[in-house]
């Protein structure tokens, strides 16, 4: 349970002892304080790599999104999906599916139906997972 705060932990040591930081830490940090729900934290930890000049990648962002999920934080996770396009980070299949799910919770099935539709404009392919997400918001 507390995976999340050694992570940190670990970031903070690298920084105070002048050590490469890469993406995958940040990453990595991200996912541990996803399998604790620590939404808040995984946002920290973000905006934390991006003012070190960290650039997030692909995982980086699916990572944030799926933990606030996990965190039932759908608008946080739809203000990253918003970040990451604005970015030179292309979504895919994956970060939708993760953004449908997050909807799925929140009564909101025109979001989930307006992320399908992103999905066919940026030519991602359309999976089972992806529709039945998609209509189980509809039943939320």
């Amino acid at each position: 349970p507390d995976q999340w705060k050694q992570a940190l932990e670990l970031i903070e040591v690298m920084q105070v002892n002048s050590l490469v930081q890469s993406v995958i830490s940040y990453s990595a940090a991200i996912v541990a304080c996803g399998k604790s729900k620590q939404w808040e934290r995984a946002l920290v930890i973000l905006e934390t790599a991006i003012n070190r000049h960290v650039t997030p990648n692909l995982i980086t962002y699916n990572a944030a999104m799926t933990t606030c999920w996990k965190g039932e934080r759908w608008d946080q996770a739809l203000f990253l999906l918003a970040v990451m396009r604005q970015s030179t980070v292309v979504p895919n299949s994956i970060t939708y599916e993760a953004m449908i799910s997050a909807i799925e919770c929140s009564e909101k099935w025109q979001q989930a139906l307006a992320l399908l539709e992103m999905m066919g404009h940026d030519h991602l392919v359309l999976d089972a997972t992806t529709y039945h997400a998609t209509i189980r918001a509809f039943g939320s």
